[in-house]
């Protein structure tokens, strides 16, 4: 998480303004909590699962971050913003959840932007992560 706020930190000292989005695992929370709940404080999107956000914000849901919190199968809560709530994913086959996460947040910030008020951030999403957890081919090549 230092390392994250370090570059947050030389981000805002040479003037960007615009928005910075972080994502956390496990490990880096046990590391330093404080580091990994300042990093959330000072984004304006945070990705993480569901375990993550209980540790994180034992007292609910941050101030102004938009924080989404996913939750395997059972989809993902996103606190705070226009897309704020409980969203449920399709049934998929898994093959190899490995990268779903990635694939949400990858979606979610793509759409986010191109649609900042509507479903199609989620939607998109939905399929990004679905493709991710369904493509035989990827895991072989990988």
């Amino acid at each position: 998480a230092r390392r994250q706020l370090s570059i947050l930190e030389g981000l805002r000292r040479r003037g960007y303004s615009g928005r910075v989005s972080a994502g956390t695992y496990r490990r880096m929370i046990s590391r330093d909590p404080g580091a990994a709940r300042t990093l959330l404080d000072r984004t304006d999107l945070f990705f993480c699962n569901a375990e993550e956000f209980d540790l994180l914000c034992p007292a609910g849901p941050p101030g102004s971050t938009i924080v989404c919190a996913t939750r395997g199968p059972e989809g993902v809560v996103v606190h705070g913003g226009p897309h704020a709530g409980e969203h449920t994913v399709p049934p998929a086959h898994v093959v190899d959840a490995t990268g779903a996460g990635d694939a949400f947040c990858g979606g979610f910030l793509a759409v986010a932007l191109e649609y900042p008020d509507g479903e199609p951030v989620l939607i998109f999403r939905h399929r990004a992560a679905d493709g991710s957890v369904n493509n035989e081919d990827l895991r072989r090549a990988g």
